[in-house]
């Protein structure tokens, strides 16, 4: 471990390295070779291109060279000695490995984390931390926040600044910075739902850099929000940051659209973080692959919003949480939408399953499902009779409020009673789907367990990675409900080796066996909701995998 008076007597070395720094990194700049096309990273060839907005790359074990050009994006470099150029406003974390950082020439947020790193910022107003090791820091242009220790060099800004303690040296005239590139048009903004209205959020209150031993907190500017193609402005709630985060917020859930007013409106659950999490940014795409012509629609501090398209194509949305410190969540599941006329119904939800406890009803089934725009809701229905009769004296039939999640929670007023549930897919325009096949449960009065599962037979076919093995059986009884089956695949009869495949509803299941595996033995159990489960049916063996 290096000591302080070490740190400082090593400021000559730093220096040198400072100056090659200077000199060589006059700003984050990718371009391809005029041979091969290749995109070079400060002169090396790229291992890792990103070129989507709002990415979360990731890197690997060894030495990668990663080039990000998407706005938004979140590099969370591996253990290895990383040259990382960010062309666009970038979260970049270097990881373990003495790592050299180049930011884009707007605001970037720039983590050297352990080991001995050079990084540098562009012409924005960046926030930098070397993390531990002998770093060394330029923030570049702009009013830079740095945080270093005493064993850093930084190269001192007339605008920046500087905590921990570390070596200052002044700015060294170097080569002119590569000019900008122009920020495209910026799109309609977000408004919230389900008024519509123009989203200004006011700048947050200035935040606090960690404290150094002896001396007081030092108040900074207000932070500059992480942009995406359009900048997004932090709100006014954010909480000051005592400590630097580089801890991202969680992917937000629950998202789901509605066709209404003339737009569409999206609605998601709210995404946890360990310090707060300030807004969200909504992004859209034409194309269901979502990284094909992805546009950033704004960014709001709720957890809903109104997008008015301007043409009447399908739309697909994703929401990702910020926090802050300008950390960005992992991608929401998508959505769609369309303005366009859509008098398609979905597809009923397939393997509706139930489980119960002795006081609720917990339902999963299969999300997604056929549409020709796509599902955005589904609704929950439980009757009293397996027919979901509605408006017959003695029938109880209820559905429950769309929900987005494939999931649902329910807890039956009569403990004793036989219930019956369905789930029914509902898209953004508002069609519905047939209800699903029914599952019947009884918290209480369900004593038997299901019998056997009939007739379980495998076929094989091959295919171009291995071999396709089908399975189907006869559907097991119980005295309340078969609430599905669980299949299971061994590579020797006795099963002492046991790999579930999973749990179906459906009387029939498939497995690949790739190639060069070898043959593996099936057997199926039945289970009804209470858990209790049938005895487990052996077919026969499928061949091995070519």
């Amino acid at each position: 471990m290096t000591s302080r008076s070490e740190g400082r007597a090593l400021g000559g070395a730093a220096a040198a390295a400072l100056a090659a720094l200077t000199l060589a990194f006059p700003a984050a700049a990718a371009q391809p070779t005029a041979r091969s096309g290749a995109i070079l990273c400060d002169g090396v060839r790229a291992t890792i291109v990103s070129t989507r907005a709002a990415a979360v790359v990731a890197g690997t074990p060894r030495r990668d060279v990663i080039v990000v050009k998407g706005a938004g994006s979140v590099v969370r470099a591996g253990s290895g000695n990383d040259l990382v150029c960010a062309l666009r406003a970038s979260t970049v974390s270097g990881g373990p490995g003495d790592d050299r950082l180049l930011g884009s020439s707007s605001a970037d947020v720039l983590n050297g984390d352990a080991g001995n790193d050079t990084i540098r910022g562009g012409a924005g107003n960046d926030r930098v931390s070397g993390g531990a090791g002998q770093d060394v820091i330029d923030g570049g242009a702009g009013r830079d926040r740095v945080a270093a220790d005493t064993r850093d060099t930084v190269v001192r800004g007339a605008g920046d600044t500087v905590t921990g303690r570390p070596t200052l040296v002044a700015p060294r005239p170097g080569p002119s910075p590569a000019p900008s590139v122009p920020a495209p048009v910026a799109p309609a903004p977000v408004e919230a739902f389900p008024a519509p209205g123009a989203h200004t959020p006011e700048a947050p209150a200035p935040a606090l850099l960690p404290a150094v031993p002896g001396l007081a907190p030092v108040a900074l500017p207000a932070p500059v929000a992480v942009p995406g193609p359009v900048t997004a402005p932090l709100p006014v709630d954010a909480p000051p940051a005592s400590v630097w985060d580089l801890v991202p917020p969680s992917a937000p859930t629950g998202l789901y659209a509605e066709v209404r007013d003339g737009g569409i409106g999206l609605h998601w659950a709210a995404s946890a973080d360990n310090v707060g999490v300030a807004g969200y940014d909504v992004w859209s795409s034409p194309s269901y692959a979502l990284d094909d012509a992805l546009t950033y629609v704004g960014y709001t501090t709720g957890t809903t919003a109104f997008d008015t398209p301007a043409d009447r194509r399908a739309r697909h949305y994703l929401v990702m949480a910020r926090d802050a410190a300008g950390n960005t969540s992992d991608r929401s599941a998508s959505v769609a939408a369309t303005l366009g006329l859509d008098d398609h119904a979905p597809r009923a939800p397939d393997d509706v399953l139930a489980a119960t406890t002795s006081e609720a009803v917990t339902l999963s089934w299969r999300s997604g499902g056929a549409d020709d725009v796509g599902v955005s809701r589904y609704i929950p229905v439980r009757s009293t009779s397996p027919g979901f009769e509605t408006g017959v004296d003695g029938v109880e039939t209820v559905e429950f409020e769309p929900q987005a999640e494939a999931t649902f929670v329910d807890h039956p007023p009569a403990a004793g009673a036989t219930y019956h549930y369905a789930v029914v897919a509902l898209d953004a325009a508002g069609n519905r789907s047939e209800r699903s096949a029914g599952q019947a449960v009884s918290l209480t009065g369900d004593a038997a367990a299901p019998s056997e599962p009939t007739d379980v037979t495998v076929t094989s076919a091959a295919h171009e990675a291995g071999v396709l093995v089908s399975l189907s059986w006869g559907a097991a009884a119980d005295d309340v409900g078969v609430a599905g089956y669980v299949v299971q695949r061994s590579p020797a009869p006795g099963f002492l080796d046991v790999e579930t495949l999973g749990t179906t509803a459906s009387t029939g299941a498939v497995d690949l066996l790739l190639l060069g595996s070898p043959g593996h033995h099936y057997r199926v159990v039945a289970v009804d909701a209470a858990g209790r489960r049938s005895g487990a049916v052996v077919a026969a063996s499928s061949p091995a995998g070519g």
